[in-house]
């Protein structure tokens, strides 16, 4: 069996490593990078901790974010999304406030349109309102979920990534998908032990 630093040099890596590649996640995972290859960590088992870093970080990271900030976050715009409605609401009542005026000042009744409109805008805000009111409070049940959330978004990103990784290339059939890459280095890494 070979030791870590010479798995290290038989191992070329297929490909650069895709993580650095993430946006605002690049430059974390570049200096994991560093200190692992300096430290002398074959190409695939580097890209594997990073791998495993970013996603247990990402997980907390939501996790914290859909427990906490978010229900916090959402006890804050109560009371501006209420106000939101209301001022909708009266702006949204001045066309029937004005024929309805305007009939008053000649004496006549006004459509029944502008009642059924009035009243079509009241039931609408009033509902938004009860939406708001329940609906933000609500959020906080996502907390129980974080968890779960959490771990069905990384897995979305990471498959969409990996899927779309090479759609931007200009050059379509040297580019290499991020599975692919890691399975190739874990596997070459294997085969060189092998041998």
């Amino acid at each position: 069996m070979t030791s870590l630093s010479e798995a290290a040099e038989a191992v070329a890596p297929a490909a650069a490593n895709a993580l650095l590649d993430l946006p605002l996640l690049g430059t974390p995972v570049s200096w994991v990078d560093k200190l692992l290859s300096d430290l002398g960590t074959p190409a695939a088992v580097s890209e594997t901790v990073e791998l495993v870093l970013l996603a247990v970080g990402l997980y907390f990271l939501i996790r914290w974010l859909l427990g906490q900030v978010t229900p916090w976050l959402a006890g804050i715009l109560i009371g501006p999304a209420v106000a939101l409605v209301v001022g909708v609401r009266a702006a949204l009542l001045l066309p029937d406030l004005a024929v309805a005026r305007a009939a008053r000042l000649t004496r006549t009744r006004p459509p029944s349109v502008v009642y059924a409109y009035g009243h079509m805008v009241l039931d609408v805000s009033d509902r938004l309102q009860v939406a708001v009111r329940g609906g933000f409070p609500g959020i906080e049940r996502l907390s129980r979920w974080s968890g779960k959330v959490a771990l069905a978004a990384i897995v979305a990103a990471a498959l969409f990534w990996n899927s779309t990784y090479c759609s931007g290339s200009v050059a379509r059939d040297s580019c290499t998908s991020p599975a692919t890459q890691w399975t190739a280095s874990v596997k070459t890494m294997f085969d060189k032990d092998d041998s």
